[in-house]
């Protein structure tokens, strides 16, 4: 599931001290426990929701506050590491196969190498990757950052000081449309927040297999449609409050 296009160009780079860093990594750190079941690798996921919680009220998801249609296992939040990166590049990939299986081939074909999403990693200031790992397992990912892609036209957006641009999402396909993506966004605004930043900007294909839908429902707003190099976007913002 693609939400923007990598790579980008220069921005207004933002300025994070150690301090509120070690905040923001220690704050992704959380531990939720959802009720999940794996029969081989990632599959037969049941549909039944029975969660505890663990941790402080500020940073736990409470048993109503869950979406339904996921079963249990651990779920942990994390910035990741480069030990992760071949992981996530079997992620975007397995992502980037449902996608064309179901939609045809197409722009949301492409895939990421490890060698580009290690290179991703490098400048912890300016950009973060974000996993949601089970049983061991990085089941969705997106990644945060201070540097526009290439396909964003700022003259779309909302003015603001310090926006984030969210780009690389990504839910394992056998965990789709559980509420995990939802659990995954929360986090992510969280993490924007502590950054600080004051918005959240991204795009998504305007097709079937696109995630218009989705990020309009997770309380993002349409804010244009346009064509970047034959391919149709939708760009969506979240204006964040402190």
């Amino acid at each position: 599931m693609r939400s923007c296009v990598a790579g980008g160009n220069s921005a207004k780079e933002l300025e994070l001290g150690e301090e509120v860093f070690d905040q923001v990594t220690s704050f992704v750190k959380i531990l939720v426990v959802i009720p999940l079941y794996f029969a081989v690798g990632l599959g037969g996921i049941t549909a039944t929701l029975a969660a505890a919680c663990q941790g402080t009220p500020a940073n736990c998801y409470h048993p109503d506050q869950m979406p339904p249609g996921i079963a249990t296992l651990k779920l942990s939040f994390a910035t990741a590491a480069e030990s992760d990166a071949p992981e996530l590049a079997a992620l975007h990939t397995a992502v980037a196969e449902d996608l064309t299986n179901r939609f045809r081939p197409g722009f949301w074909s492409s895939s990421r190498s490890e060698r580009g999403i290690l290179a991703n990693m490098r400048k912890p200031k300016f950009s973060r990757t974000l996993i949601a790992r089970s049983n061991r397992h990085i089941v969705a990912t997106l990644r945060l950052h201070t540097m526009k892609p290439w396909a964003i036209d700022t003259t779309y957006f909302t003015a603001a000081q310090q926006p984030l641009y969210l780009t690389g999402m990504a839910v394992h396909p056998n965990l789709q449309r559980k509420g995990l993506g939802r659990l995954l966004l929360k986090e992510a605004k969280a993490i924007a927040r502590a950054w600080p930043a004051d918005a959240i900007r991204l795009d998504a294909y305007d097709s079937a297999a696109g995630a218009g839908a989705f990020y309009a429902k997770c309380g993002f707003r349409e804010v244009a449609r346009v064509i970047y190099k034959k391919a149709p976007l939708i760009y969506f913002e979240l204006i964040l409050s402190h």
